[in-house]
């Protein structure tokens, strides 16, 4: 995993002078870290263009990469996938599908967005293992 420790870290001062944009890619980076938000930021007060990608997320992580895509500042094209792509059947509902223009649909409901479709999560589930607080609490 990449981790941003400061603006200057991710290139932006050599990007912004290029008149290029900035990309972040999710299985790049660890999206909690404040820094994320301190980039996204900076890029919009620079007017530096900012597109994101995923790699082969299921529905769940699709559903963060697309609420991210949507923000603002993050205008040029980005690199998210429609469900059907990589899965027959994809572990949420509604599955992420790509308009005919090109775009994608930004889920709205509370959460993720989207709802867990837990049957076909069982499924295609390979190992299950319980954590209970107490474990974790002495």
């Amino acid at each position: 995993m990449q981790k941003i420790v400061a603006v200057q870290g991710a290139g932006l001062r050599r990007q912004s002078r290029r008149g290029m944009g900035s990309n972040l890619i999710a299985a790049n980076v660890n999206f909690a870290q404040p820094i994320v938000k301190l980039r996204i930021d900076y890029c919009a007060s620079m007017e530096i263009p900012v597109w994101h990608g995923g790699m082969l997320e299921s529905g769940i992580g699709r559903a963060g990469n697309v609420a991210l895509a949507s923000l603002p500042n993050f205008t040029l094209p980005g690199d998210i996938s429609a469900s059907k792509r990589y899965y027959l059947e994809d572990i949420v509902e509604p599955e992420f599908v790509v308009n005919p223009d090109g775009t994608m649909d930004v889920p709205v409901k509370p959460g993720i967005g989207v709802d867990i479709n837990m049957k076909m999560l069982d499924k295609v589930t390979v190992k299950k293992e319980v954590f209970t607080l107490s474990e974790f609490i002495k």
